[in-house]
C-alpha cells in the first residue's frame, strides 16, 4: 500500500481506541523519519505525549483542533482561502520533508452538528492531497 496516498477515517467507540489507533500512527511516521503534524484537542495532545518518549516530540508540530477551527472558518464555514494559508504555513514547516497528517477538526464539527462544515473540511484536505501527497488520518 502507498501510504502517502493513505487516508485513514476510524469508527471508534472508546477515546482510548483513538489514542491506541494515533500512537500507532505517529510511531509509524516517526519509524519513517517523517514530520507528524497532530492537529487536535490538547487533551488528546497531552495523553498522546505521555506515552511517546521525549526525543520523538521534536519531529511532531501540534496545533490545537479548536483553535484550527476558529482560524479558518468564515460564517461558520471552513474557507478554502484561509484553509490554504494555514497549509501554507505548514507545509513552509516541512521543508520538502516528508509528513503525515492526522487532525481530529471534522470530528469536531460532526460533534457539533455541523456536518455540511465536516464536509467541507473534508473536501479541502483532499484537494490538498491531490497537490501534494501525504497520509492523511
Amino acid at each position: 500500500m502507498n501510504t502517502s496516498r493513505s487516508h485513514a477515517v476510524h469508527f471508534y467507540e472508546a477515546p482510548e481506541s483513538l489514542l491506541d489507533l494515533l500512537e500507532a500512527f505517529v510511531r509509524e511516521g516517526l519509524a519513517r523519519k517523517e514530520r507528524v503534524v497532530l492537529i487536535t484537542l490538547q487533551e488528546r495532545w497531552r495523553l498522546l505525549a505521555d506515552r511517546l518518549g521525549t526525543e520523538d516530540r521534536a519531529r511532531l508540530v501540534f496545533l490545537d483542533s479548536r483553535e484550527v477551527l476558529s482560524r479558518i472558518r468564515v460564517d461558520g464555514m471552513p474557507d478554502p482561502d484561509r484553509f490554504a494559508a494555514l497549509t501554507r504555513e505548514l507545509l513552509e514547516k516541512m521543508a520538502g520533508r516528508p509528513f503525515r497528517v492526522f487532525g481530529d477538526a471534522v470530528d469536531l464539527l460532526a460533534q457539533e452538528g455541523d456536518f455540511e462544515g465536516a464536509v467541507r473540511l473534508e473536501e479541502l484536505w483532499n484537494d490538498l492531497r491531490r497537490s501534494r501527497a501525504f497520509p492523511l488520518f
